[in-house]
């Protein structure tokens, strides 16, 4: 197994998605992690659109 490279993948369901997302934007700004939280602002943005957060979710071009 010396040259196997293992790799693991998790699902997690929208409405987790959307929670963790939200959270994790708020606590990654809070500690001065800008590029963790607009990661989540552009999962925000992109899989729940039109949604009103109650805070404020950075408004970014799209990545592809």
């Amino acid at each position: 197994m010396k040259f196997l490279k293992i790799l693991t993948w998790q699902e997690i369901s929208p409405e987790a998605n959307k929670e963790f997302s939200a959270v994790a934007s708020r606590i990654s700004r809070l500690e001065g992690m800008d590029g963790h939280a607009r990661a989540c602002d552009w999962r925000l943005r992109k899989y729940f659109a039109g949604t009103d957060w109650g805070f404020e979710v950075a408004d970014q071009r799209r990545y592809d």
